[in-house]
């Protein structure tokens, strides 16, 4: 009896906390049949490739524009990446080199990321890959390193958003998968 209140109990801080705890079955980006979905824009627009069991959740646009595109991919309960793009004229917080909480450093190009990651061509643009430490703490703190595409479009829509931003959630995407989903599944 002990043993099943706490498994139960267990589970209840695993699927409270959000993350991927060891043993979770946790999706990946997936392979086999994709199908095109499409973010129409403005003030971005591409197209990506799905998965069985995935979908695009659009977010509202903040109306100062910072961020003026949001939506994620996700499939079941778990956010696997989040597509954002940040106007050229967002003022950076403050802190913006230190994620956590819920809160994530803003990218509007390249230039606003680390020095150092991985240059990948991609069919919308050219993408820097990179690791971002990430925290996240309620009654105890768990650490990710989220992995970051910043990919500058060649074709922007709005030019006052020259970036798209993917990044993976609480660690979810590995480097090679993340390369793999701007290289392969993003399109204009």
């Amino acid at each position: 009896m002990k043993r099943g209140v706490l498994a139960v109990c267990a589970v209840l801080v695993v699927a409270g906390c959000g993350g991927f705890a060891d043993g979770d079955d946790k999706p990946s980006l997936g392979e086999g049949p994709l199908t095109a979905s499409a973010v129409p824009g403005p003030p971005v627009a591409f197209q990506v490739r799905l998965a069985k069991g995935q979908r695009l959740d659009p977010q509202p646009a903040d109306p100062a524009g910072c961020p003026g595109l949001r939506t994620y991919l996700a499939s079941g309960r778990y956010t696997l990446v989040t597509f954002e793009a940040f106007a050229a004229s967002c003022q950076l917080p403050r802190d913006n080199d230190r994620s956590g909480n819920g809160r994530h450093a803003w990218y509007r190009s390249a230039a606003d990321a680390p020095a150092g990651g991985t240059k990948v061509a991609t069919p919308i643009g050219e993408a820097l890959i990179f690791g971002s430490g990430y925290y996240e703490c309620t009654n105890s703190c768990r650490n990710y390193t989220d992995t970051v595409a910043v990919i500058t479009l060649d074709k922007p829509v709005d030019s006052a958003y020259a970036a798209l931003v993917v990044r993976s959630d609480k660690g979810s995407v590995s480097l090679e998968e993340m390369t793999a989903l701007v290289r392969d599944r993003l399109g204009a």
